[in-house]
């Protein structure tokens, strides 16, 4: 009986580990009471912020002003911010979270987000939040959309609605990561299209993804929307990479 309640009570934690970690899923501490981010304050504490001074447009770090890559490329996206850097225990979480399927994981990445939305109220200011579209065949391997799960964790805070599935992807492409930066901005050039541009005509939209890197794809879905009538495209994401 007592090996019973033994085994009995290591499988509940296990179970609840799966979905509700007990663990840091960083360094595998155990959580302290009440934590419902799963990284515990030591991991959390080792995140890197992004702070002032960034680039007034783009949100590049260690920038005053308007950065030169703004200045010579059009960003049709009005501003761009990331909750952090695309280092360390942040980048840990979005890999574990986009590859490794702890869906989870989405929790910690909207609380850091919502922190900096809290900083710049102007981007909570939309009449709509979209997700980043992956194309379906790759929506289809990995079994969700990353972006989508952040949309809809920042939907519930904020109180706006998502628009999913109007704004997609018109032809499958090599992943942004892969690619040099000079060959990026081509990668990703004409391949979002919008089904019913009168969902967005005149709306203000706040545009959500995982990770900026050279900021060619939320600059690519800004046109589009933008061309579909937004009246402004504000850009939010978890981190920054570059």
């Amino acid at each position: 009986m007592k090996f019973g309640a033994i085994n009995f009570r290591a499988f509940t934690e296990a179970f609840l580990n799966l979905f509700f970690p007990l663990f840091c899923v960083i360094c595998n501490e155990p959580l302290e009471p009440g934590n419902r981010v799963f990284l515990c304050s030591g991991c959390l504490a080792q995140v890197k912020r992004m702070r002032k001074p960034v680039c007034e447009k783009c949100g590049r770090p260690d920038c005053t002003g308007v950065c030169k890559e703004c200045r010579k490329t059009h960003q049709y996206y009005s501003i761009a911010r990331a909750a952090g850097i695309y280092d360390g225990v942040l980048r840990e979480c979005i890999h574990k979270l986009k590859y490794g399927r702890e869906l989870y994981l989405a929790k910690i990445l909207v609380s850091l987000m919502v922190d900096t939305l809290k900083e710049l109220p102007e981007l909570a200011q939309g009449d709509l939040i979209i997700p980043v579209p992956l194309h379906r065949v790759r929506e289809r391997e990995r079994g969700f959309n990353q972006a989508y799960l952040l949309t809809k964790g920042i939907s519930n805070v904020l109180k706006i609605g998502v628009s999913s599935g109007n704004l997609g992807r018109v032809r499958e492409t090599t992943p942004q990561i892969d690619l040099p930066r000079s060959v990026r901005l081509s990668n990703v050039r004409g391949i979002f299209g919008v089904r019913d541009s009168s969902e967005f005509n005149g709306k203000k939209l706040l545009l959500i993804d995982d990770v900026f890197t050279t900021g060619s794809t939320v600059n690519e879905c800004s046109k589009t929307l933008i061309e579909a009538g937004a009246s402004k495209v504000s850009v939010l994401t978890a981190a920054r990479g570059e």
